[in-house]
């Protein structure tokens, strides 16, 4: 048997009719040789019969499952897998995923393009890239062939799909069971290997299709108790890290530019979310590209009432708001009533 490059780890829970289709487009689209191990969460008949029958084929070179008596949750079952896990890159796959062609072999060229490179998510829905009306999923996948070799940096990949290096899971351990069921235990891995002097990113050309939260939704009884759950996942998670911050970057002069796009990248880094509000006509914009940063530039006058109208009508309030020209600055923090963000003035000067 061919030692297996990658061992996926599947966590199943019942849910036949995601179950069937995800395994069948890992065993029709994994092009590296490697090992599936499908942690099942108890599931019952028909799909613990269905994951019972699984049988390597083409690339996937064995199939071991590891049944659980009852639902032990995402951190749990995941990590029992990572415990079975000896390959050398391990996959966290969720089952309600369809994955396109040449998948496997774009995430770990990904990986191991550069050393500093320790987990890598896909493109998918999930993060943003959808196919066009009436486009295939196999089509979307293959236009997306020409970004081969190319990837973005995140603040944290997400679980749904999530390759890890070996090295990483050496160095850093499993998920962190305390977050009981589930939720931001990939937030805080992610962070736990960034502290360990890795990055996260998204392989540009792999594609997976996440159907989202299709069995996981049915883990709690009703809506109050997934949101209880969340609440409970969230707040083990600020003691640790701290909230990630909401913040905007007002960038008027050019003096600090330099140290903003600096500022930024930490801040990102933190999974926290990122906008940069700029003239168009900023000589010396460099944008850094990072998931979390997003830039909008505003074109024609009226850019301090522009940018108060996009901050204000946002659901999603920022927490901070740093600006690097004085007199705005001051008109911004004689706004908060309105913006309701901590204001921050930077030196524009150079040093």
């Amino acid at each position: 048997m061919t030692d297996p490059v990658c061992d996926l780890v599947l966590l199943t829970w019942d849910h036949l009719e995601e179950t069937q289709p995800c395994v069948e487009s890992l065993v029709r689209h994994t092009d590296v040789p490697s090992r599936l191990l499908i942690v099942d969460n108890g599931s019952v008949s028909p799909a613990k019969e269905f994951v019972a029958s699984v049988k390597p084929s083409g690339a996937i070179v064995e199939v071991r499952v590891l049944r659980n008596p009852s639902n032990e949750g995402y951190p749990r079952g995941m990590n029992r897998g990572l415990r079975e896990s000896t390959a050398p890159y391990v996959c966290l796959l969720n089952n309600d995923l369809l994955v396109a062609p040449g998948w496997l072999s774009e995430l770990i060229a990904v990986a191991a393009s550069h050393p500093r490179i320790g987990i890598v998510n896909p493109s998918s829905e999930t993060l943003g890239q959808h196919p066009g009306r009436g486009q295939t999923l196999d089509g979307y996948a293959a236009e997306l062939q020409r970004l081969r070799g190319q990837w973005i940096e995140m603040g944290a990949c997400v679980g749904f799909c999530m390759l890890i290096k070996r090295e990483v899971t050496e160095q850093i351990g499993l998920l962190g069971e305390q977050f009981g069921m589930g939720y931001f235990e990939d937030t805080d891995y992610c962070l736990r290997a960034r502290h360990a002097g890795y990055t996260c990113v998204r392989a540009k050309a792999a594609f997976v299709h996440h159907k989202e939260n299709r069995s996981f939704k049915d883990t709690w009884r009703t809506q109050r108790d997934q949101d209880a759950q969340f609440d409970r996942s969230a707040q083990v998670f600020y003691a640790t890290w701290g909230k990630p911050e909401r913040r905007a970057y007002v960038v008027v002069a050019d003096g600090t530019v330099g140290r903003l796009r600096e500022d930024m990248l930490q801040q990102a880094n933190r999974d926290g979310v990122v906008v940069m509000f700029a003239p168009r006509q900023l000589p010396s914009l460099t944008v850094p590209e990072h998931t979390n940063i997003t830039y909008k530039p505003i074109a024609g006058r009226g850019f301090a009432l522009r940018v108060l109208w996009t901050m204000v009508k946002k659901k999603k309030k920022f927490d901070r708001i740093i600006i690097n020209h004085r007199g705005l600055g001051r008109v911004f923090r004689q706004l908060r009533w309105l913006h309701r963000a901590c204001v921050d003035v930077q030196d524009p000067s150079p040093h």
